[in-house]
């Protein structure tokens, strides 16, 4: 593969970015190649396992939480277990048909190098690493480069989070995760 030095990174001011940013309604991406529960895994841990599974293959996790949230047919768990730089969350959603579907992870954050991603990206690496695993985002901010499945108000892929140089953190999982509001020039 030819090295991301041959070209400029991409920025959120590209003009197809741009043009994504600021058409109404928002344009839908769909790229799956990344959406797998192959893709989005961590610690040998895909993406939709059971909480008891993570468990089971991780041990006691070094903090767990569980929050119950108010659903349509009562209480809904929602399970947060942390291995050190690992966050595996689930999530909230309108369409489960029984509580149970609230034990399957849908989101995981990696906060350093405990983990990577199955394509070999952690938390430290650079951009251009970023570039020569994955290709071109299909879609960016000044501080996320984005690559999967995007509607109008609903996303499901993998985020990069960066500095501006590297990755600072990396967010797998569907949309609905803490925004890092900061602008990085």
């Amino acid at each position: 593969m030819i090295g991301v030095s041959a070209f400029t990174l991409p920025k959120p001011t590209d003009p197809d970015y741009m043009d994504i940013r600021t058409r109404h309604p928002i344009i839908s991406i769909y790229n799956d190649k990344y959406t797998s529960d192959k893709e989005m895994s961590a610690a040998g841990i895909p993406m939709h396992a059971h909480v008891n599974d993570i468990i089971k293959s991780l041990g006691k996790p070094t903090a767990q939480d569980i929050e119950y949230v108010d659903w349509h047919r009562g209480k809904l768990p929602l399970y947060h277990l942390q291995y050190g730089g690992i966050l595996f969350e689930s999530t909230h959603e309108m369409w489960y048909n029984s509580a149970s579907e609230a034990e399957h992870i849908r989101k995981i954050t990696l906060f350093n190098r405990d983990a990577v991603t199955p394509r070999g990206i952690g938390v430290g690496d650079t951009l251009e690493q970023v570039y020569n695993a994955y290709g071109r985002p299909d879609f960016v901010t000044w501080y996320e480069w984005f690559y999967g499945i995007q509607q109008q108000e609903w996303r499901t892929g993998i985020w990069f989070v960066h500095d501006g140089k590297k990755v600072v953190r990396i967010k797998m999982g569907n949309a609905g995760f803490d925004s890092d509001l900061k602008k990085v020039d």
